[in-house]
């Protein structure tokens, strides 16, 4: 069984090989819809699907620290408006509760554009 998954696995990924002989296409044919074929294709769709470039990944990252650091900055700040409720402690507060519905929005089509890039590299759409 492991033999057969493995050359399966081999000939799915090498379609040249397949077309070059009919044994190899009649083997692809009835694997296709049984467990081995099965198997093959969710380890590839989980494969593609965890899969993230270094750019990418940098970004998310990136706006993810900055979120954090504007949460603990907030934090400070609502810390100060509890002696000091002045003006313009409270326009630095919203300001800065502005910048990170901007980071979390970042941040969300970040991570909402791996999903749509995993989901075009698994469907094999352009």
């Amino acid at each position: 069984m492991i033999a057969k998954q493995q050359l399966y696995d081999e000939l799915i990924n090498d379609p040249i090989l397949v077309a070059s002989d009919t044994v190899y296409q009649n083997f692809v044919d009835d694997k296709q819809f049984t467990s081995i074929g099965y198997l093959q294709e969710g380890s590839a769709g989980f494969k593609n699907s965890t899969v993230i470039d270094g750019f990418l990944y940098s970004s998310i990252k990136t706006a993810d620290s900055l979120c954090k650091d504007l949460v603990s900055e907030i934090v400070l700040l609502d810390s100060l408006l509890v002696d000091n409720s002045s003006i313009i402690l409270l326009e630095q507060r919203n300001d800065l509760i502005d910048d990170l519905n901007f980071y979390h929005q970042t941040l969300q089509n970040l991570i909402n554009q791996n999903h749509i890039d995993s989901y075009y590299i698994r469907s094999g759409k352009q």
